[in-house]
């Protein structure tokens, strides 16, 4: 199959570390690492509506990536994607593949194998690769962080009834329903006993759901600060703080 391109494709570089992405690209195409530009969901919202913005009005050719445009963006100039090293998952890799040749466009996906033993098993058996079903997702629906997630989103489109609901969120409604209520994010008639009650969203945010991370359910997030100009350099999550952030003399990093 043959796949025309126009003389200057726009680009999506996935690296499994942002910073090999940036070294081999260094390294190997100097002459464009201005035009193409670091991106992961680290960043503040601000930056990554920069980049974005650059990236989709043509003033970048490329962006290099770890999985923050995997998914939630919808990129729809894309023309290759560059895939440095297995990412982990065969569904993870054709959902990046996926973000080129959308809207009917003719795309190309590269997949560059490094010597990892996953790298090199689906060199020796590309069938594996093309062939294989795409991994299941399992998630305990009972997981108290993502049932309350759920059950905030649910409630402000439709009240919670103990009585109702149940069967569709499990045992664990009732817990769920009284932690968010504590929290201020749900309330009810009190006149009525707490099987018949009928919970409303009462919280702060107009959509709640945009609080809801598509790619993880931790809460707990850190800001690195730059301690001279007090500029919010990043923010990243509470698991991926204590092993990504140098302690370096200039910045400073809060909950």
């Amino acid at each position: 199959m043959e796949v025309k391109l126009q003389l200057a494709p726009v680009m999506a570089i996935f690296a499994i570390e942002e910073k090999l992405g940036r070294e081999i690209l260094q390294e190997t195409a100097p002459n464009l690492v201005d035009s193409i530009c670091a991106y992961r969901a680290g960043y503040i919202a601000q930056d990554r509506r920069s980049i974005e913005g650059d990236f989709f009005g043509g003033k970048l050719c490329g962006v290099a990536a770890t999985n923050a445009l995997e998914l939630g963006i919808d990129v729809g100039h894309i023309d290759v994607t560059l895939h440095l090293g297995f990412p982990g998952s065969i569904a993870s890799l054709w959902q990046q593949a996926g973000r080129a040749g959308r809207r009917e466009r003719p795309s190309l996906a590269v997949y560059v194998a490094f010597e990892s033993p996953l790298d090199q098993y689906f060199m020796k058996n590309p069938r594996k690769l093309f062939g294989s079903p795409i991994e299941c997702c399992h998630v305990d629906a009972q997981n108290q962080q993502v049932l309350e997630q759920h059950l905030v989103c649910a409630a402000l489109e439709y009240p919670l009834s103990l009585h109702y609901d149940e069967k569709y969120f499990g045992p664990g409604l009732n817990s769920a329903i009284l932690s968010l209520k504590n929290r201020g994010y749900l309330g009810s008639d009190p006149s009525r006993d707490s099987y018949a009650k009928m919970w409303n969203y009462i919280g702060h945010e107009k959509m709640p759901s945009r609080s809801v991370s598509i790619r993880a359910i931790e809460t707990e997030r850190y800001k690195v600060i730059d301690q001279q100009t007090e500029e919010i350099l990043e923010e990243i999550e509470e698991s991926k703080a204590f092993f990504q952030v140098m302690i370096l003399i200039g910045y400073v990093v809060h909950l």
